[in-house]
This record gives C-alpha cells, sequence and structure tokens, in this order.
C-alpha cells in the first residue's frame, strides 16, 4: 500500500478522513480522504500498481471486453455510437482521436468507421491486443499515456470516458494530453460525481464509489479546478448521463437497502464477467425466486431513478460529470 503525503491537485499535504468504503470483489476496506484546501478526495492509502492488478481480474474486462448480457451489451452499444455521431458531427472533417482507456474499443471502432485515424490506450494487454485483433485499431497496451510517445499537437479529438479516476495521476495525464492535443482540440471527460445527489445520499454505498480502482473522486468544482490548471477551457458542462446513472441509483438504493454489494451488477454482466457473485451455482426455485425479484425490485428502481436523474440534473446534482473542452493557450500551440 502506498499513502498520499500530497494532494495531488494543489499540493496541500492535510487531510480528513471522508469515510470507508468497502470493495465489493475482494471485500477489503479503504480509507477516501478529502484535502483541507481544494476539497479533492481520493483513496488513501491506495494499492501500489502492482497490487492494483489484484483487483483488476480477467473477470472484470469480461470476454473481450463484453462485460454485460446481450440486451445490456446492445444498450450500451446504442450510447457509444451516439457519443461518437455527436463527436463527429462536432468537426467538418474527419481528424485523429485518441481514447484513454479504451475498454472494448467501440467508440474507436465507431470512428474509424467514419473515416478518423482512431488510437487507443488500454490498462489490460489482454483487451488491448483483442481489440486491435478484432476490430483494427492500434491501441497501446499501457496506463502511462506519456509511454506512448505521440508528437505534439498529433490530436484533434482527446477522449478520457470513465477513465480519469482510475489513474494514479491523472493531472500528469493531463499534462500530457495539453501537449499533444490540436490547437482547436476537443477533449472529452466524463467522471462519476460524488458531489450528486445519488452519492451524497447513499455515501459509502453509492455504487459510483469502487474503491480501490477509483483512486480519485471528482465534484464538478474539483474536475472544473483539475481542467483548469492543465490550461483547458470548458465550454459544455453536463452531470446527467443516462447510461450510467439510471442504474447507478438503483444499484446504489439496493446497496443501502442491505442487499448484497452491489449484486444487481453482477446480475447482469455476463457470465464471464461477474466479479464475486456465481448465479450458476444456484438451484432450487426459492434461488431463483430470489433472482426474479432482485430483477423486478432493481427494476422498478431504475424506473423511479429516469425521474430522479433527470430532475438532480437540472441543478448539477446529476450521478455523472461530462465535461467538453479546448486548450485556452491554443494560440501558442
Amino acid at each position: 500500500m502506498e499513502t498520499i503525503r500530497k494532494c495531488n491537485l494543489c499540493g496541500c499535504t492535510n487531510h480528513e478522513l471522508f469515510y470507508m468504503a468497502e470493495d465489493h470483489f475482494t471485500q477489503k476496506w479503504f480509507y477516501l480522504v478529502r484535502c483541507s484546501i481544494c476539497n479533492l478526495i481520493f483513496t488513501n492509502p491506495r494499492p501500489s500498481q502492482i497490487e492494483l492488478k489484484e483487483y483488476y481480474p480477467p473477470s472484470y474486462y469480461g470476454d473481450l471486453g463484453k462485460k454485460f448480457n446481450p440486451i445490456i451489451e446492445k444498450i450500451v452499444h446504442f450510447f457509444r455510437k451516439r457519443l461518437a455521431d455527436k463527436i463527429d458531427s462536432s468537426f467538418s472533417h474527419s481528424g485523429r482521436i485518441l481514447e484513454v482507456g479504451s475498454g472494448r474499443g467501440t467508440i474507436l471502432s465507431e470512428m474509424a468507421e467514419k473515416g478518423w485515424t482512431a488510437i487507443g490506450t488500454e490498462y489490460s494487454e489482454n483487451l488491448a491486443r483483442g481489440v486491435a485483433d478484432s476490430m483494427g485499431v492500434r491501441v497501446y497496451p499501457t496506463p502511462n499515456l506519456k509511454e506512448c510517445r505521440f508528437p505534439d499537437n498529433y490530436f484533434d479529438v482527446v477522449l478520457c470516458y470513465h477513465v480519469l479516476e482510475h489513474l494514479p495521476d491523472p493531472f500528469l495525464t493531463l499534462t500530457e494530453i495539453q501537449r499533444i492535443i490540436r490547437a482547436q482540440g476537443l477533449l472529452i471527460i466524463a467522471v462519476p460525481n460524488i458531489g450528486g445527489f445519488t452519492a451524497r445520499m447513499s455515501r459509502n454505498r453509492w455504487f459510483g464509489i469502487d474503491v480501490p480502482r477509483h483512486l480519485f473522486h471528482f465534484t464538478p468544482k474539483t474536475l472544473e479546478r483539475t481542467l483548469t490548471k492543465n490550461r483547458f477551457e470548458i465550454f459544455s458542462k453536463s452531470t446527467l448521463s443516462f447510461e450510467q446513472d439510471i442504474f447507478g441509483f438503483a444499484q446504489s438504493i439496493l446497496n443501502l437497502l442491505g442487499f448484497p454489494n452491489n449484486i444487481f451488477y453482477d446480475l447482469i454482466r455476463s457470465p464471464a464477467g461477474r466479479m464475486r457473485y456465481d448465479f450458476q451455482s444456484n438451484k432450487g426455485f426459492f434461488n431463483k425466486l430470489q433472482l426474479f425479484l432482485l430483477f423486478i425490485i432493481g427494476g422498478v428502481l431504475s424506473l423511479i431513478g429516469l425521474f430522479v436523474v433527470l430532475t438532480t440534473a437540472l441543478f448539477g446534482y446529476g450521478g455523472t460529470i461530462e465535461y467538453w473542452s479546448t486548450p485556452y493557450d491554443s494560440q501558442n500551440k
């Protein structure tokens, strides 16, 4: 375990306990602390880079990146395609896009089909190789963006979609992005909002906490300060994500009600993607009835979540922060 002495955002050495949270996979507990100056929340102490590998088992990635059952996979693909369409429509011509933490590579594949040069980085070597082989896009198997040695002013778009919170130093990564992104380039970042309504209500039972894989936990203010410090100007802000927040609300409520931690999340994942619960071993009518009731309760909570997500996002307290920004010193690039 590594103890963090200084806040990565402001350099302050003073921080206070925010709360403890449990990893639903290993059932180990971790401390979240909050910086006394800038209020950045981070996991401290945290596993070393070598130790972190045990918290990313093969099941975390699923079968070649397919984490969920076929119905959920189609929903995920719909939202990925929608994002790719939105990015493409923001430019009059195709260019180069980098996705930091490209995962299953869906967005990169969509962008490549639109004529873009699509490149990714990915922590999992097996997943990076699988995406490259199946989708024909280049993926660098490293969590360290600097190791890729991209040229200055190289990319038109850099996408960090639910990745920044995983990085051991997201601030150094943003410094590197500032170097490799072109003038008038587009940086898109999405992270869970620990300052949102669901996170505040459910605290250490919040689905989005995901310790220790999430090393940093952002609010709109700390993410804005992070981007400003790295010379990015935000021009589009949102705390609404239908893809992430509706389910996140449902699972957080189930956690609060005393259901096994994140069991609904494992239930909708593919058998190869389940991180803790082995539903195949359940036998007998009662266990099947339990799973059926879990589906029903989860579905009802998701419907309630639709109303909650829309309402809270209106006031900036949705479950996901998504910022679109551009380098504000682009005239000097």
